[in-house]
């Protein structure tokens, strides 16, 4: 290869463009018209000319292997031109397209073309590219944008023509290779499901039947996969692992009636990565789709016993429990475990570790725990007779906790944003070659690192924002006269008064109890100066 700088053509294809349909925007078309333009400028008659492609690759991702090629040479100073088909060839995040064209090419002394644009970045004082140019990237980008929401529509005409859009197919099916949005029936499995249905509405409960599946050592839906259909990713070691939970979803599947449901999830924005489940009424439901595994009658009877069970269930046990989330085990830490059948109680979940010998033991049942809990309340209500200052000191409390979240999340974001600043400015002086190689990715990686450690640290305040938001909702909306009501007028311990009274719950194996106390020191202060006052 020559020392002189090279020519550049640059090609890039994605079906976002709906290129595939269109000839004018296929790699091949890409070539003829760079090629052609090339030849008919006497200025690159002896200049080496490489190309370089993306295909497949979307125009708002400049992760593409073809342009890093590209940008590579350009850092080494190899490149005097690089020319394009037209600007969305280029790249569709106006932003970023804007960052190459008015600031990196200019400072390495690229050239840029856009031939179906008439964008030549010589042709503009200082290399840089006029209005026009920026609103033209504008354009292309709301034409990604667009194109997802022409995806979304084709999307949703598949799933009302009854299409399975699922990655894979349900525990019972398979999904043939001619048609991979439709179901057939897996002989292998497809029994085990009738089972499932039958055993229950014989009597069996959703504990039974996954005891019943494991003894009987049948391998469980992800074992299936892993072992057999080899899609599984998660390794095990457990080879027949049924849970009743994994028993209850297949239970509430619709699809096993030969029915498709679609539409259960929605994308909260055009371009977001985060779904929103949306509301029962407005899922896409056609019958008919694929073979039933079991009759429409079965599923319905089995329904109908499940929303049986589970009213029993809220009917016997409160599932807004009082003390849900405040009870620990004082040997492991873990939250002990809120059993609600039969006679309803606490367990540590660790007790049968032999490694945990400090674990609560024995368990803690509602009726006794709740009556010793409240009657605990009750005495530190007692400490004073206005008991107003425990609320409004709790309420402020929260208060704080959820602005200074939010103070924290507002300098997380702004920190991430000053990181990002300083990768582009740190990508300029590595492209004018102020700093070596080394040093760029050293740097960059450290950056990279902040970025990463400031994105968790929002994550996390986020979560202990939302708990403590939860709390201050939770709290009565009155003072003294509605904690009266709520101590005095109830017989038994509920959730506002647990929560208003109680930051936490200790229980050791010895049966000793530790509460801890909201607000408990400035109770004590509060009544220390009234018995100054008093004095």
């Amino acid at each position: 290869m020559s020392n002189d700088k090279c020519v550049v053509k640059y090609l890039r294809l994605s079906l976002e463009d709906d290129d595939i349909l269109d000839e004018s925007n296929s790699i091949t078309n890409q070539r003829i018209v760079i090629g052609q333009y090339i030849a008919s400028k006497n200025e690159f008659k002896n200049a080496e000319v490489l190309e370089f492609k993306d295909d497949g690759y979307s125009g708002t991702n400049f992760e593409r292997p073809g342009f890093k090629s590209m940008m590579e040479l350009v850092r080494d100073g190899r490149v005097s031109t690089i020319i394009v088909k037209d600007l969305s060839r280029f790249g569709r995040n106006h932003i970023e397209v804007d960052t190459y064209l008015e600031q990196i090419f200019p400072f390495l002394n690229v050239r840029f073309i856009a031939i179906n644009d008439n964008v030549d970045s010589m042709k503009y004082e200082s290399g840089m590219p006029g209005i026009d140019v920026g609103f033209r990237n504008i354009i292309n980008e709301h034409h990604s944008i667009d194109t997802s929401v022409k995806v979304k529509k084709t999307l949703l005409q598949r799933q009302k023509a009854g299409k399975y859009m699922g990655a894979r197919a349900p525990y019972g099916y398979l999904k043939p290779d001619e048609d991979v949005t439709s179901l057939v029936i897996n002989p292998e499995t497809a029994p085990v499901v009738r089972m499932i249905f039958q055993k229950y509405l014989e009597g069996m409960n959703i504990t039974q039947l996954a005891r019943y599946l494991n003894e009987q050592k049948i391998m469980s839906p992800g074992q299936y996969k892993r072992e057999v259909l080899k899609t599984g990713v998660k390794k095990t070691t457990e080879k027949y692992i049924w849970y009743p939970v994994t028993v209850r979803l297949i239970l509430m599947t619709e699809t096993y009636t030969g029915t498709t449901i679609g539409g259960k999830w929605k994308v909260a924005t055009v371009g977001s990565n985060k779904h929103l489940k949306t509301k029962e009424e407005d899922w896409i439901v056609v019958e008919g789709t694929h073979e039933a595994i079991v009759s429409k009658e079965v599923f319905d009877a089995v329904q109908e016993k499940l929303e049986l069970n589970s009213r029993k269930r809220r009917k016997t046990h409160n599932n807004n429990y009082p003390l849900k989330g405040l009870v620990k085990c004082g040997g492991c830490g873990q939250n002990l475990q809120h059993v609600t059948r039969c006679n309803p109680h606490f367990k540590c979940p660790r007790k049968f570790n032999t490694a945990n010998k400090d674990c609560v033991t024995d368990n803690l049942y509602d009726d006794e725990f709740n009556e010793m809990i409240f009657r605990a309340i009750k005495l530190f209500a007692k400490i004073s007779d206005d008991a107003e200052p425990v609320l409004e000191l709790q309420k402020a409390e929260l208060k704080s906790k959820v602005n200074e979240a939010a103070k924290n999340i507002r300098n997380s974001k702004d920190s991430i944003s000053r990181y990002k600043h300083q990768k582009t400015e740190l990508y300029m002086r590595y492209a004018m070659e102020e700093i070596l190689e080394e040093e760029f990715t050293r740097k960059n990686d450290r950056l990279d690192k902040q970025i990463e450690k400031e994105t968790l640290a929002i994550a996390q305040i986020e979560i202990e924002q939302s708990e403590a938001a939860e709390r201050l909702f939770e709290l009565p909306p009155d003072g003294r006269q509605c904690l009266t009501d709520l101590i005095e007028g109830n017989e038994q311990l509920t959730r506002e008064i647990a929560v208003t009274f109680i930051r936490g719950i200790k229980v050791y194996n010895d049966k000793r109890i530790e509460i801890e106390w909201n607000f408990a020191d400035e109770l004590v202060k509060y009544v220390e100066q009234a018995q100054k006052i008093c004095s």
